[in-house]
């Protein structure tokens, strides 16, 4: 479900680490390579600098980095988390390290807590790395870290860096059991969204409900559905409202988290409306649907956001679902 933890998981992370260093007076350096298949078919290839001299510190630095903790609701109202990494410098000279200093950024930028120093070792030093910023979702982030240190009795300095390319993959196939991920679908207050429940607002027929209003924008934009399959080749990829937008299509989620969304910046009491999730039995076969669920004036609805207006009988065929989960923004309950 969630990228949320479970340190070092090999998820689907883009694997860039390169190794370089600068060894101490007199040492001839020589590349080599190292590759390796993770469990999940991706190519880890490491490159390290190794010296034939027997110069006094030898530095070489390896880094691997992971999600940290889980995502939050960020910057545009997006979803974002922090990064994580594990640092391990070896020396392979013959003496040891003092008042060593590692350095880490990310895409370049470097906070001050990113700074490790007096680090002192004889052969290895390992030691863990949390970022202070969140970063947002569906990101490849550039991790890089440099580090020097000088040798306890020569002073001779060396340095070395390493480089870790990481996508910050947001679950698009959350199922139905993590809140914090599916409340993090409901975007009410993301840019784009705000700007299209303005313009929705401001060009309302007289007595033209808000759920209308939507409904009439979706056919303006000629909103129509398409699976994941067909067009992710997955069977589950969840879109933002924005991105549903920008697309004009979506299934059956998409066209439920895009009414619900623009409805909550159209002012919809939180209260007052949810994405629904269940499931009925066709032919003996597991069937499962996004609609919505409405409370008006009259009471509760289930209405179909695919439809092109709200017609009663979308509450007869909705009906026969059994809810599993109901939320939005702030809200989630799980029914069976």
């Amino acid at each position: 479900m969630s990228n949320s933890g479970g340190f070092l998981k090999k998820t689907v992370i883009l694997i860039v680490i390169s190794i370089i260093c600068v060894s101490g007076v007199g040492s001839t350096i020589f590349l080599n390579y190292k590759s390796s298949v993770d469990d999940n078919g991706y190519i880890n290839t490491r490159a390290y600098y190794d010296s034939q001299s027997s110069s006094n510190i030898k530095l070489q630095v390896n880094m691997q980095c992971d999600l940290y903790g889980g995502w939050r609701r960020g910057s545009n109202d997006l979803p974002e988390i922090r990064l994580q990494g594990i640092i391990t410098i070896t020396n392979l000279g013959g003496e040891g390290v003092n008042d060593g200093v590692a350095v880490v950024s990310v895409n370049g930028f470097t906070h001050p807590n990113d700074y490790v120093t007096g680090i002192s070792f004889q052969h290895s030093k390992t030691f863990f790395w949390i970022s202070d910023d969140y970063y947002q979702y569906d990101r490849v982030y550039t991790v890089r870290v440099e580090v020097n240190g000088t040798g306890e009795l020569s002073g001779v300095t060396d340095t070395c860096s390493a480089s870790y390319s990481i996508k910050t993959t947001f679950p698009r196939d959350p199922g139905n059991t993590d809140e914090n991920i599916l409340k993090l679908y409901i975007t009410p207050n993301q840019s784009d969204v705000q700007a299209i429940a303005s313009y929705l607002l401001s060009t309302k027929h007289l007595f033209e409900t808000d759920i209308d209003r939507i409904t009439r924008y979706f056919n303006e934009i000629g909103m129509h559905y398409e699976s994941d399959l067909d067009t992710t080749g997955r069977l589950e990829f969840w879109r933002f409202t924005h991105e549903t937008l920008s697309l004009a299509y979506g299934d059956c989620e998409d066209y439920a988290i895009a009414m619900c969304t623009l409805a909550r910046a159209m002012n919809f009491s939180p209260e007052d409306i949810y994405v629904c999730l269940g499931y009925k039995y066709e032919n003996g076969v597991l069937v499962g649907h996004a609609y919505i669920k409405l409370r008006d004036a009259f009471g509760w609805h289930y209405i179909e956001p695919q439809e092109s207006g709200w017609h009663w009988f979308d509450q007869l065929s909705l009906d026969e679902y059994n809810v599993t989960v109901l939320f939005n923004d702030v809200y989630y309950q799980i029914l069976a």
